[in-house]
C-alpha cells in the first residue's frame, strides 16, 4: 500500500464502517423490498469504488460481486427470497471480516472473495440442459413478436444474476460463520458524514470529482509527451500496463503549462476511458462538492478526450 493510501485508508475504514451498518440494517428485514434493497446497492457500490482507492482487492471484489447480484433483484424488481438474503448476509459477514482484519493491521485473506463467490454460485445463470423438441407438422399459431418472441433453438446469452431455486442438488447449506451481523452493530453512527467526492487543486483552483468516477490516487511517475496533442494533455502515462492520457486544468484556465515535479495525480473513468488529472498536493475525500465540479460525461467530448 503506498503512501497515499495509507492515508486514505483512516477516512475509508470508518466511512465504511458506516455503509456495513447500513446494509445490514437494509438486508436484516425478512421481507427486504426494493428500497432495502436500493440502499444496500448503494452501500457495496461505493464501498467497491473506495476499496480500489485504498488498494484492498479482496474488501473491492467481495462488494462488486454483492452489487452484481443486488442489481439483478433491481432488474427483476422482486422481493429478495429468503436463500439470496441468507446467502447476501453471509457475504456482508465476510465483507465486514475483512474489513475488521484491515483495521486491525491485517492483510486480507484473498480465500474470502471465493467463498463468497461460491455462496452465490447458485444464482448465477447457468446453462440450461438441451432438450430435443417433439416435431409438429401444424404450422405454430400466428404470434404478435412484441408480446411473445418465438422461440429459437439457440440458448440465451450469458446475463446478469437469475434469482431463482437452484435444483435440489445445486443447493449450497449456509454455516453459522455466515451469520448475519448483530443486531446491536446495525445502526449507525449519529454524526455519519459520507464522502461524496474527490476534491483537488490546480493553481490555486478547487475542482471536485464524484467518487462513482473516480478510480485511484497516485503519485505521479514518468509522463511519455504525446507529439501534436493540446496543451492540456501533458502526455501518456503507462499505470500498471494500461495507457492514458495526463490532462493538465491550467492551460483549460488560461494558466502557463508548469512543471510536472512535485505534481499528484487522480486517476478517474467514464464508460471505459481513463485519464489521469494532474493536482497540486495530496487530493482528499470531501462529503460534499465544491469549486468545480468535473463531469466527465461532458468532459471527455468537449475536449477530444478518448484513451481506447
Amino acid at each position: 500500500m503506498g503512501d497515499i493510501a495509507r492515508k486514505l485508508l483512516p477516512v475509508f475504514l470508518e466511512e465504511t464502517g458506516q455503509r456495513l451498518a447500513l446494509v445490514n440494517r437494509a438486508l436484516a428485514a425478512e421481507d427486504c423490498g426494493d428500497q432495502g434493497i436500493k440502499e444496500a446497492y448503494r452501500a457495496a457500490h461505493t464501498i467497491k469504488g473506495t476499496a480500489a482507492l485504498v488498494k484492498l482487492p479482496t474488501v473491492r471484489d467481495i462488494s462488486d460481486q454483492m452489487e452484481e447480484l443486488l442489481t439483478a433483484l433491481l432488474r427483476q424488481r422482486r422481493t429478495a427470497p429468503p436463500r439470496v438474503l441468507n446467502a447476501l448476509r453471509g457475504a456482508l459477514g465476510h465483507l465486514q471480516q475483512q474489513v475488521e482484519q484491515v483495521a486491525g493491521g491485517s492483510a486480507e485473506d484473498p480465500r474470502a472473495a471465493e467463498e463468497v463467490r461460491a455462496l452465490f454460485a447458485p444464482f448465477r445463470r447457468t446453462a440450461q440442459p438441451a432438450t430435443a423438441p417433439i416435431p409438429d407438422p401444424s404450422p405454430p399459431p400466428r404470434k404478435d413478436p412484441a408480446i411473445d418472441p418465438p422461440l429459437t433453438a439457440e440458448p440465451p446469452p450469458p446475463g446478469p444474476p437469475v434469482i431463482e431455486a437452484p435444483p435440489i442438488a445445486a443447493k449450497v447449506e449456509m454455516t453459522e460463520s455466515l451469520a448475519p451481523l448483530p443486531e446491536e452493530e446495525t445502526e449507525p453512527a449519529p454524526t455519519s458524514v459520507v464522502n461524496i467526492c474527490c476534491q483537488f487543486d490546480v493553481s490555486g483552483k478547487r475542482y471536485s470529482l464524484p467518487m462513482a468516477e473516480m478510480v485511484e490516487i497516485g503519485s505521479l511517475s514518468r509522463v511519455f509527451p504525446l507529439p501534436l496533442a493540446p496543451t492540456y494533455i501533458r502526455g501518456l502515462l503507462n499505470l500498471r500496463g494500461q495507457v492514458m492520457p495526463v490532462v493538465d486544468l491550467d492551460p483549460i484556465q488560461g494558466v502557463p503549462v508548469r512543471t510536472l515535479a512535485n505534481r499528484h495525480l487522480v486517476i478517474a473513468e467514464q464508460g471505459g476511458d481513463r485519464l489521469a488529472f494532474l493536482t497540486d498536493g495530496i487530493p482528499a475525500l470531501a462529503p460534499e462538492f465544491a469549486g468545480e465540479t468535473i463531469n466527465l460525461r461532458d468532459f471527455l467530448p468537449r475536449y477530444g478526450i478518448r484513451a481506447n
